[in-house]
Formats: structure tokens, C-alpha cells, sequence
């Protein structure tokens, strides 16, 4: 099985797939978005040790994975076809567009108990407004609309 992961250059997804990786899921290619590294990004660091700094690491492991950096995922059509994947994890990227979510079987896992909360920076938004209850990982497939597709699972995180 052919499973790519498409993200931003953010903290929880090196998380998944270390995490994804360590239990034996082949990831065949990581297509990522840079992203700066915000205060929250820095602090999450800190506890995370053995998490790879860059996507880039994975290259170099003993079972290389190909990374590409991209400006716009939603560009790059031609290269997530060249890959023929079965699956995509989409972690945190910006709204896909149809031709990209179309290509294979694609699901997101997204920082928060939807349906509240779609969007980026979800976990963050919950906080703020102090609705500890929706704080937790939605599974959910993708589709056209911002985070609306059909939920698979959801895990509530207890704060």
C-alpha cells in the first residue's frame, strides 16, 4: 500500500509519522508546506526529543522516504499522481481542492471534535473559549467542503 503523507511543516504532523512509521506503516512520501515556527511550535519541541527536527531527516534513515517542499500543495497534482498512492493523510494543510483529494483515498486528521472548531489552529480555538470538551483528533474523510467529510473516529483529550 502506497500511503503519502501532504502537510505543513508543523510539530504534530513529525509527530504522526514517527508515530505511523514506528508501527509499521510504509509511508512511501512526505509533500509538505513551510510554516514558521511559531511560539506554540517551539514550546511543543521542547517535550519532543526524539521527534525529527525536518522532514528532510527521513531521507537519510535506513529506509529512505522522499520529500518534497512546495509553496501550495494544490500545485502539485502531476508529482502526488507520480507517487500512485492508495492512501493520503492530509495533517494540517491548507483547503485542498478536488483534484488533489480525488486522486486516492484520502483522510485528515484534524486537531480538534469536529464539527466545531474546522479550520487551522483548531486546538487553539477551543482553548481560548475555554470548551475543553472539544479538545481531542477527529479522523474524517475529505471532501469540498472545510473539514465536513465523513467522520471515522474521533478521541477527546482530557485538559
Amino acid at each position: 500500500m502506497n500511503i503519502i503523507v501532504l502537510t505543513k511543516d508543523i510539530i504534530d504532523s513529525k509527530i504522526i509519522v514517527k508515530y505511523l512509521l514506528d508501527k509499521g506503516h510504509p509511508i512511501t512520501a512526505i509533500i509538505y508546506e513551510p510554516k514558521r515556527n511559531s511560539l506554540k511550535y517551539k514550546i511543543k519541541a521542547l517535550f519532543l526529543k526524539d521527534v525529527p527536527k525536518t522532514f528532510e531527516e527521513y531521507q537519510n534513515s535506513p529506509s529512505p522516504i522522499p520529500v518534497w517542499k512546495t509553496n501550495n500543495i494544490n500545485d502539485e497534482e502531476e508529482l502526488i499522481k507520480s507517487q500512485d498512492p492508495d492512501l493520503i493523510i492530509v495533517i494540517g494543510t491548507r483547503k485542498l481542492t478536488k483534484n488533489i483529494f480525488s486522486i486516492a483515498t484520502c483522510i485528515n486528521l484534524h486537531s480538534s471534535i469536529l464539527p466545531f472548531y474546522r479550520g487551522g489552529d483548531s486546538e487553539a480555538g477551543a482553548l481560548r473559549d475555554r470548551n475543553f470538551d472539544k479538545i481531542g483528533v477527529t479522523i474524517h474523510g475529505v471532501d469540498v467542503g472545510l473539514d465536513t467529510g465523513p467522520m471515522f473516529k474521533q478521541r477527546r483529550q482530557t485538559v
